[in-house]
């Protein structure tokens, strides 16, 4: 099985809030996997990022 990248997975795992974290990153996964099978590596590797950048608003954010 294909996975993310680990960089990308990590400052996910560092900045979203605990209960919104297994939702979100569960669904990016989902659709990585599907970008991956649909484009290839690269293709899902840039909208990871671009998706990981999207669900960083400050709702989902930790604020310390």
């Amino acid at each position: 099985m294909v996975s993310p990248p680990k960089i990308l997975q990590s400052i996910l795992r560092k900045l979203c809030r605990d209960e919104f974290l297994e939702s979100v990153e569960g669904d990016l996964i989902a659709l990585y996997h599907r970008r991956y099978e649909q484009r290839g590596r690269l293709y899902a590797s840039i909208y990871y990022l671009l998706d990981v950048i999207q669900f960083l608003q400050p709702f989902f954010l930790r604020i310390n």
